[in-house]
């Protein structure tokens, strides 16, 4: 696969966001990022923010899903950064 060279434009919430995904040994599912994020990082976010974000990150070809895992009744995007 050929590495582009990009640069794109984050925002300090994407940032945030990108960071907690880094760090993370495994990739992270979105309910994952609100519960561990919003409280440590003084976070003025509402837990549905997380969604969109990710979607913008998404769309900037920062993230992906590499499958899914059951939470509760429903089922929620893994997420790893690229």
């Amino acid at each position: 696969m050929k590495k582009q060279n990009s640069l794109y434009r984050m925002t300090t919430s994407e940032m945030q966001i990108m960071t907690y995904l880094w760090d993370s040994k495994e990739p992270a599912i979105a309910s994952q990022i609100v519960s561990d994020l919003i409280p440590t990082q003084n976070c003025t976010w509402k837990p549905r923010s997380v969604f969109t974000i990710l979607k913008s990150l998404s769309e900037k070809d920062l993230i992906h899903d590499v499958g899914y895992v059951r939470t509760g009744k429903t089922y929620s995007a893994s997420l790893p950064p690229r």
